[in-house]
């Protein structure tokens, strides 16, 4: 077992159960057994560690005409519990972030630096709460998160056939969760309250 579940199930669990993705994670698995005759918890898991970069690094190429800053914006959620409010993600580096991509990627065409810029221009339209909001609705739609609009509701994710959040009226105090197939690329801690998924 790992993590108390069949290796099967924790496979799956961190795949959108698109048949590609289990494919990939078990291809990597067997490489991990080479000429063993079994695949072992420790194998699934270094596995994993190669299987979720992969599929960062997968997303962000599948993107880069729309957004190409979607690897970098997501080094926000690096080092992330797996599951917070959207305003844990501090104004501070939020902040940074906003400078470093107006420095270093002034010239790239992408919705998210406009906002970017407009940040660290001081406009009042992209205060860090708008900045978070408009970061969470790339990582939303391209896959890496879902959100939790109330205490009162259940986690929204754009693969289950909610493509956008527009209209539920989200604010920093929503909860955000990680996809398990990220989790390991971002380093994400499993802790925290309400973790299961």
């Amino acid at each position: 077992p790992v993590a108390g579940m069949p290796g099967i199930q924790y496979m799956l669990d961190r795949t959108l159960l698109r048949p590609r993705d289990i494919i990939e994670f078990f291809n990597l698995c067997i490489e991990q057994a080479s000429d063993n005759a079994r695949i072992t918890r420790q194998m699934i898991l270094t596995a994993e560690s190669k299987y979720s970069a992969g599929r960062l690094t997968a997303i962000a190429d599948e993107w880069r005409g729309i957004e190409p800053l979607v690897a970098e914006c997501a080094q926000l959620l690096r080092g992330m519990k797996a599951t917070f409010e959207l305003k844990d993600l501090a104004d501070e580096d939020v902040h940074t972030m906003c400078e470093r991509f107006f420095i270093e990627h002034y010239q790239k065409k992408s919705a998210f630096l406009n906002v970017a810029k407009r940040h660290c221009e001081g406009h009042a339209d992209a205060s860090a709460t708008q900045v978070r909001l408009a970061l969470l609705n790339l990582f939303y739609k391209i896959g890496p998160v879902g959100v939790k609009p109330s205490a009162q509701e259940k986690y929204t994710w754009s693969h289950d056939g909610v493509p956008t959040l527009d209209g539920l009226g989200l604010d920093d105090n929503c909860n955000v969760r990680v996809q398990k197939t990220f989790r390991k690329s971002l380093n994400t801690n499993e802790g925290g309250p309400g973790n299961r998924d």
